[in-house]
């Protein structure tokens, strides 16, 4: 790659990105030499990339074909090789062969403290490979779960990223970092947190990369609630919930929890929820009794109704 010293710009952003999209992270040790070297070279010396193994096959070098070739170990050459024709046995150097791959760790850790995320406590997976919950961070004047999610613009990746954080409502909303660069613009994402492209707020400075504070901050002091004249509407955290010409406070976690699930099925039409599934869904002890959770709470067949199996807001 580049002798030249590494420096962190917009081209390695892009390419660390581009590789966080990909389904392994991954590249060979030939595709940078040939396509990035001075991005992969910056993104190496920096600590966003680390070695992955070894590529079995390389592109032929030696008779202008640029074909696949399977390499081996010869000790005549001293390291791995393939035979050419016209040629014989051609060295490969290593550096070709050396698989790359996103440190998830490094990359992780890297966003936590440029969000300055509180607390010793590691980030948490809620989709493997997908989707990590980094902790909480104050965002402007606002303290704030900190996401991070990849691959978003697949159905399926989203669907899961959906499912997961639907079992997480009644956390206080946050902002969704993600290295997809378009991801479907309409879609809501449970627990009213904000989607970031982190093309849009992360930076090269030529030393090291950084995160632009003021982007995502802008994504929350910007805002306004998202639903408004509602028959329900609900606070950010499920706390408080305003219907019927009233004013309901709900206090307790489970209670919280599952208001924020009926709030957002609610918004997305389904009327009557599965006790079953919800509390499924919520990771509830399967025994868990609706009408127990929200005894003598005035939102009891007040709001909440439940017959045969299903609850809703009778609104």
């Amino acid at each position: 790659m580049s002798d030249a010293a590494p420096v962190l710009g917009a081209d390695a952003v892009d390419l660390l990105l581009t590789l966080m999209e990909a389904p392994e992270a991954r590249l060979s040790g030939a595709a940078l030499h040939d396509f990035y070297p001075d991005a992969g070279t910056a993104l190496i010396a920096a600590g966003a990339l680390k070695d992955d193994g070894y590529e079995p096959v390389t592109t032929g070098m030696a008779d202008h074909y640029d074909l696949p070739v399977h390499v081996t170990w010869r000790p005549e050459v001293g390291g791995y090789a393939y035979f050419s024709p016209s040629a014989g046995w051609v060295k490969v150097d290593n550096e070709r062969l050396t698989r790359y791959r996103v440190d998830l760790d490094w990359f992780l850790g890297f966003v936590a403290a440029a969000v300055k995320v509180s607390g010793p406590q590691r980030w948490q997976c809620l989709v493997p490979d997908i989707l990590w919950d980094l902790g909480d961070a104050w965002i402007g004047k606002r303290k704030v779960a900190v996401l991070l999610g990849r691959r978003l613009s697949t159905s399926r990746t989203l669907d899961e990223v959906c499912d997961a954080l639907a079992r997480r409502v009644g956390r206080p909303p946050g902002v969704l970092l993600t290295t997809t660069r378009r991801h479907a613009r309409h879609v809501r994402i449970p627990g009213q947190h904000r989607i970031l492209a982190l093309a849009d707020c992360l930076r090269g400075n030529g030393n090291g990369l950084r995160l632009d504070l003021e982007v995502i901050n802008g994504v929350f002091a910007g805002l306004r609630p998202q639903m408004t004249l509602q028959p329900v509407e609900a606070s950010a955290d499920f706390r408080i919930v305003r219907a019927k010409g009233e004013t309901f406070a709900f206090r307790g976690d489970k209670q919280r929890q599952v208001i924020g699930y009926m709030y957002e099925r609610w918004l997305d039409g389904v009327e009557r929820v599965s006790i079953a599934d919800m509390m499924d869904d919520l990771d509830f002890p399967i025994k868990t009794r609706l009408r127990d959770l929200f005894k003598k709470h005035p939102a009891w067949e007040t709001l909440v109704k439940e017959e045969g199996g299903s609850t809703w807001f009778d609104v």
